[in-house]
């Protein structure tokens, strides 16, 4: 096998690990436009009691590690 085959395989697992690696940072880090979305309006109260349902570990979390929830605390009002 020449190195221009081994190529692709090798890149797809680093691709595949970085978006692994992005998925966790991704849904903590969209806690915040949910909140923005939410003083403006743009979200009723029904609809944000459903989206937040998958946040609840965040809440969770924040309330059993303390630097992690004071520093959502400070990202949340980054946004608020």
């Amino acid at each position: 096998m020449t190195d221009d085959q081994q190529r692709p395989r090798s890149s797809l697992a680093i691709w595949l690990i970085a978006g692994a690696l992005q998925l966790p940072v991704g849904y903590v880090l969209s806690t915040g436009p949910f909140v923005w979305l939410f003083k403006q309006g743009a979200i009723s109260q029904p609809i944000a009691e459903l989206i937040a349902i998958p946040y609840e570990p965040l809440g969770w979390l924040s309330e059993y590690w303390e630097p992690f929830g004071k520093l959502l605390e400070w990202y949340m009002d980054l946004w608020r």
